[in-house]
């Protein structure tokens, strides 16, 4: 039989592995990509939670701070609470600029 461009089945089939031009490959690329991405998933490690505590303010000046066995309320929570708002904030000058609004006010 007579395949694309006149060639016969036999030599397309050498030339790209399938009958069909171009889709064969594809999809063999894309079956090995997808049986490594399932492989890595059942190799890798099984998620773990850490709890880092717990923050939570309580009007302007109060919070709350529980941490393992660390515990603070009021005023010394709204401090570390403050801190920690403060310490998590991408770039220094959003630190910087939200430290100076804090003390400000």
């Amino acid at each position: 039989m007579i395949g694309k461009r006149g060639l016969p089945r036999q030599s397309l089939y050498r030339m790209t592995g399938s009958w069909r031009r171009g889709q064969s490959r594809w999809v063999a690329t894309s079956g090995r990509l997808l049986a490594a991405r399932i492989q890595e998933r059942i190799n890798s490690p099984a998620f773990r939670y850490r709890d880092y505590g717990n923050l939570a303010t309580i009007g302007r000046k109060a919070a709350v701070v529980a941490l393992g066995r660390l515990h603070f309320t009021v005023r010394l929570g709204s401090w570390f609470w403050g801190c920690i708002h403060i310490y998590f904030l991408i770039g220094l000058r959003n630190r910087f600029v939200v430290a100076l609004q804090c003390l400000w006010h």
